[in-house]
């Protein structure tokens, strides 16, 4: 009963005109950018509605100008293989995880292959990606762009080099699928090309999706053409305590926290060039490891200004 209320009201706040289309990178433009079983990048767009909401279709519409990017979430994958993961299930050390299992076995899903179908109309039509202006006064009528989340590490991997993991190659490279979508996004026919007059950006991001935001918002400023447009950063979530959990039994090895697991997504996605360069320098001079700039509060004092 409770399933089907919640089917219910889903279905009431996706109303026909959720329309989304996908964009897969072209890995020879982008060799690089990679979800974690090699398949390209992608990102789904639905064009903003006329704000007056008459006569305009949305192809046509008034507000593509005003552009929401948002970075899809969906927790982390750890590197470690998975008879190790399932040996520390066993002895109940990895209580907290709130991750997704191993990366090969992400890698298998929705969320480490763009291969597999991902549908956006499914959920995002709640929040600020409503089309209900009741709901979401901001931003009901502006054009969205969702990125989806396919390498389990935020978006942050760098790491040029396959990793093998289970007897299988995964790509720890999602920092270059955000840069290159930035890029793409810029072309012809896209929502941030001169010649659709972006006027607004902002970039969001939800969980994972948030942290995402806090790590890499500067890597827009740094690479729009256009060094007039204005960019807001609006993160929806991403701070997540650093402590063991409390259910972790005493003698695990340093429990499962998420400050082990972001350390070791760094160790693995080597992600240092993606990451604010001032917060790196900052850490090192202040006798602490580069991983730090790894958690939202962190990286927060390096979000460049609108």
């Amino acid at each position: 009963e409770k399933a089907a209320a919640v089917a219910r009201a889903l279905a009431h706040a996706c109303p026909p005109e959720n329309q989304w289309s996908k964009h897969v990178l072209d890995l020879n433009e982008y060799p690089m950018a990679t979800c974690l079983d090699g398949s390209p990048g992608a990102y789904y767009i639905r064009i903003g509605k006329d704000s007056d909401n008459k006569g305009k279709s949305r192809k046509d519409s008034d507000n593509k100008g005003k552009v929401l990017v948002t970075a899809q979430g969906g927790a982390w994958c750890d590197f470690r293989s998975a008879t190790e993961l399932d040996e520390c299930e066993k002895q109940h050390c990895c209580a907290w995880h709130g991750f997704a299992g191993s990366c090969s076995e992400r890698a298998k899903t929705v969320y480490g292959s763009s291969n597999y179908e991902f549908e956006p109309s499914e959920w995002a039509c709640n929040g600020m990606l409503s089309l209900d202006p009741k709901i979401n006064p901001a931003f009901h009528d502006w054009t969205v762009v969702m990125l989806q989340y396919c390498d389990g590490a935020s978006f942050s991997g760098l790491n040029v080099e396959p990793i093998e993991l289970d007897g299988e190659i995964v790509y720890s490279r999602g920092n270059f699928i955000y840069q290159a979508i930035i890029d793409s996004l810029q072309k012809e026919g896209q929502p941030l090309h001169a010649g659709n007059d972006p006027t607004h950006l902002v970039v969001s991001g939800d969980s994972a999706g948030g942290l995402t935001t806090y790590l890499h918002a500067h890597q827009w400023r740094e690479a729009l053409s256009d060094d007039t447009l204005p960019i807001a950063v609006l993160p929806d979530d991403g701070f997540f305590h650093r402590i063991n959990h409390p259910k972790s039994p005493q003698g695990c090895p340093e429990g499962y926290n998420y400050n082990v697991m972001m350390e070791s997504i760094f160790n693995h996605s080597k992600p240092h060039d993606g990451l604010p360069q001032q917060c790196l320098a900052d850490v090192r001079n202040q006798g602490k490891q580069a991983f730090e700039c790894m958690f939202a509060q962190n990286a927060l004092p390096y979000i460049p200004d609108p």
